[in-house]
């Protein structure tokens, strides 16, 4: 299953430099194994790591660089995307969501993305039926439960919204039981 990047790009620090130098083999060898392309491991967590601080004008190069390198992936485009999201170019990030989505249609981490690209560009009506529809594929997806969470927030529905980030803590904290 893919994993949406919205979230956990929302999580990132100035730690998150510091952290990458450290466990960038774990991280490096992660990587590949989810995108298939070595080339490519090492210019993405760049690339997030300058998200995660802030720095849009340097973390885009490096997308670039992974999608001149492997520009058929599924995941690295999904990375630029994101990345594109991250610094306010929404138009461009929802062409390329669009486009993996004529191959992935039901895959809910992609609905979720394109729900909060919606959200940020200011539709209302697209962003709550995207991820209802995304919910209804994979119930159990925290990353969407957390995105609508917001979007609900925002428009003032405050027990719905409770009610469903208790529900993602639910999960969040038998996933985290789970572990070794």
């Amino acid at each position: 299953r893919l994993s949406s990047l919205f979230v956990r790009s929302l999580y990132m620090s100035d730690m998150c430099v510091f952290f990458f130098f450290f466990s960038s083999r774990r991280r490096h060898t992660r990587y590949i194994s989810v995108t298939g392309v070595q080339t490519c491991a090492l210019p993405i967590l760049l690339g997030w790591c300058f998200l995660g601080t802030g720095n849009v004008v340097l973390a885009l190069p490096f997308f670039e660089e992974t999608m001149g390198k492997a520009p058929d992936n599924i995941q690295v485009k999904r990375d630029y995307a994101m990345a594109l999201y991250q610094a306010g170019k929404f138009e461009n990030a929802e062409k390329i969501i669009k486009a993996i989505m004529q191959e992935y249609a039901d895959d809910p981490g992609l609905m979720g993305d394109l729900a909060a690209i919606y959200f940020f560009q200011g539709r209302s009506e697209e962003p709550p039926k995207l991820l209802e529809k995304a919910l209804e594929k994979d119930p159990d997806d925290i990353q969407n439960m957390l995105t609508y969470c917001y979007i609900l927030e925002s428009r003032r529905k405050y027990k719905k919204a409770k009610a469903l980030a208790e529900r993602a803590l639910v999960i969040a904290e038998k996933d985290a039981d789970d572990r070794p």
